[in-house]
């Protein structure tokens, strides 16, 4: 029996619920903060607000954000400062699964939303301290409030949904520079419905242009952006200092299975073979622009590349309705039940395995990820005992100076206070933190490794389930760094 309205969208709603809540919260406070999580804390109070805020590479949404946090838990808490991102993340989800449906129908929503749901990038994004979710819940709403109002446009014109729809993409421009792509299916929805210019001026264009200029434009005339922001945007488009990019590459790192990537072709290539709504069009314009940019004129986009998932994830979504139901004898019914149900379970254990911690069993940092390519890896679970290292350093006298091969940054994080300073030609820190499988998919120092590290003698060990996850060496003998 095929789904209906009153049996099935309430059930597989909750059951979406269910699975976008554990992918996204269970254990969110699990994983040491990553590098680019603790650059988002205004921890130099020295610095005015506003100098912090405009000097940034992106709008000051996702700093604001965590500031806001900090002032109510006091610092900065692995979970709760993660909270509103999560949060963020779960949302979004039906938020479009709201947008789809008002397009194509519940079902369609259902569909695209749960594989939204379990990709690897929406999840990643929804459990790091990062702009991504926020973003997306922000341009998702936006669209979502557009096409609220050309609906109405058929009967009368609700400003109001013009200009909620104009304050949301104000706030996820604010956020990053990725939501301008968001303002593609607004084009699209404009041109193709023959909309009245004045309101779409007035209500959506002004509001938009006046929210978003309170930042960027002292960001603009204060030399932010060319400071900032123009090298950075340069490298990305030469792919200078980068490694080689692979998007494809990217997108199995996030999702691990090669069904993760079938899941998307198959009936992407049946979309372009069997479509029959002109409004789906809207999404392939969608996807098609944010592509060619992101693949032709970007040559290191990293994962934002899921600018263009998204309108992709919609389009699947659509296509796997489309083959359902065109399926009318009951054993090919029944077969394409049984391969819906195995596609669920394969695709929700998998993103299981990868992003809750305690479940996970340690990719990608066990795993034999590829340094060919340039890859920005966040939101995995990745503990290495980094809070009870702080602790125990705190609780020595002296110490002066450390060393590891995990990230700079983290490390710098979360031993603040301490001395934190590599080896030279006639110095080596006091001590070095051994971490397994860093963050870093390279040996950061080949020299420590290789000649330094027979002048130090372990002096302790973190360990979890058995495992050990890092190991703090001392210098030999005497107390005097100096050799």
């Amino acid at each position: 029996m095929k789904l209906s309205f009153k049996k099935h969208e309430k059930e597989l709603l909750i059951f979406l619920a269910v699975v976008t809540v554990l992918l996204r919260l269970l254990f969110l406070g699990y994983s040491d903060f990553y590098g680019d999580e603790t650059k988002t804390f205004y921890q130099d109070k020295t610095i005015p607000a506003k100098e912090f805020l405009l000097d940034q590479r992106k709008g000051p949404m996702q700093f604001l954000v965590v500031w806001f946090t900090e002032k109510i838990i006091g610092g900065y808490h692995e979970l709760w400062t993660r909270i509103p991102f999560g949060i963020a993340g779960v949302i979004s989800v039906f938020v479009l699964y709201l947008l789809v449906k008002s397009l194509y129908g519940w079902k369609t929503g259902i569909a695209a939303a749960y594989l939204f749901s379990v990709s690897g990038f929406f999840i990643a994004f929804s459990r790091t301290i990062q702009y991504q979710s926020i973003l997306i819940l922000f341009g998702l709403s936006g669209i979502l409030l557009f096409v609220k109002y050309v609906n109405q446009c058929k009967k009368k014109e609700n400003c109001v949904l013009l200009l909620l729809s104009a304050i949301s993409f104000s706030a996820s421009l604010l956020c990053h520079y990725d939501a301008v792509f968001f303002l593609i299916p607004i084009f699209y929805l404009v041109i193709r419905n023959k909309l009245k210019f004045i309101p779409i001026l007035v209500y959506f264009v002004a509001p938009f242009l006046l929210v978003a200029s309170v930042f960027y434009i002292p960001y603009y005339t204060g030399g932010y952006f060319e400071d900032n922001t123009v090298n950075y945007v340069l490298r990305r488009m030469t792919g200078g200092d980068f490694s080689l990019n692979n998007s494809l590459y990217t997108y199995l790192v996030y999702n691990r299975t090669i069904l993760a990537f079938y899941i998307f072709l198959v009936p992407f290539v049946l979309f372009f073979i069997k479509i029959k709504e002109k409004c789906m069009k809207l999404q392939l314009f969608w996807f098609i622009s944010a592509l060619l940019i992101y693949e032709l004129v970007i040559l290191n986009p990293g994962t934002h590349i899921y600018i263009y998932v998204i309108p992709l994830t919609i389009m699947c979504g659509y296509s796997f309705v489309e083959i359902y139901e065109g399926i009318s004898d009951r054993v090919g019914l029944k077969l394409a039940n049984v391969l819906a149900v195995f596609v669920i379970s394969v695709t929700l254990v998998n993103s299981l395995f990868i992003y809750v911690p305690r479940i996970n069993t340690g990719y990608p940092w066990n795993s034999k990820i590829s340094t060919k390519y340039h890859l920005y890896l966040y939101g995995f679970p990745y503990n290495r005992s980094w809070r009870e290292l702080r602790k125990y350093f705190e609780s020595k006298e002296g110490v002066r100076g450390i060393y590891t091969n995990d990230n700079d940054t983290i490390a710098q994080y979360y031993l603040n206070g301490i001395d934190y300073t590599p080896p030279g030609s006639n110095f080596l820190p006091q001590f070095y933190i051994h971490v397994n499988n860093p963050q870093e998919f390279f040996i950061k120092d080949v020299n420590f490794n290789k000649v330094y590290k027979d002048y130090y003698e372990k002096e302790k060990e973190f360990t979890q389930g058995g495992l050990v996850l890092a190991e703090v060496y001392r210098l030999k003998g005497s107390s005097n760094t100096h050799w």
